[in-house]
């Protein structure tokens, strides 16, 4: 089953998370996986992409210091780790170690359902095409804007055509976030 799939996405839903990934693990499957707790989570091995929220941190997980638990999640899997935080900048770290930072275009969001996986997709595409990291983090940051000009979760995304013309919107920068209290 798992003969030509590149990479497994995972969620904190859904009967047969463990399962699946621990088959993806034992089949040598990279893992996007999100909302994971820390770096115990038992979702995290394995893993090449690793998204959340701040609020998801905050306030399911109880963390006050998220530039620390980027840090603390980047160094047990060596993953792209990435926390958005609503209109304000996503921010990231690499597998390299390169941090990033995108502010999401200004937008009046309608509904945040499914920004989240919006954001996870995004950054899938961009793992699979090999994109940079600039430009996997603005696809994926325009994608899950996107969604939230959308009321509820959507059958369909919004197209590559219209994700290309909204980059120009989202501001990217290569400087040192992690060291910063606005996290």
């Amino acid at each position: 089953l798992l003969s030509s799939v590149r990479l497994v996405s995972a969620s904190i839903y859904g009967p047969g998370l463990n399962e699946m990934l621990n088959l993806a693990r034992r089949q040598h499957i990279p893992t996007a996986v999100a909302d994971v707790s820390g770096p115990e989570d038992v979702r995290l091995p394995g893993a090449a992409i690793v998204s959340t929220s701040r609020a998801v941190l905050q306030q399911r997980h109880g963390v006050s210091d998220v530039a620390a638990w980027i840090k603390a999640v980047h160094a047990a899997t060596g993953a792209l780790v990435v926390v958005s935080a609503g209109a304000e900048a996503v921010h990231a770290i690499a597998p390299d170690g390169r941090t990033c930072s995108v502010q999401p275009p200004p937008i009046t969001p309608l509904d945040t359902t499914g920004a989240g996986d919006a954001l996870k997709a995004g950054l899938i595409l961009g793992l699979l095409k090999d994109w940079p990291l600039e430009l996997t983090l603005a696809w994926g940051v325009v994608a899950a804007s996107r969604q939230c000009l959308r009321h509820g979760a959507c059958e369909q995304p919004a197209a590559a055509e219209e994700i290309e013309r909204l980059l120009p919107t989202v501001a990217v920068s290569a400087a040192m976030f992690i060291d910063h209290e606005e996290l």
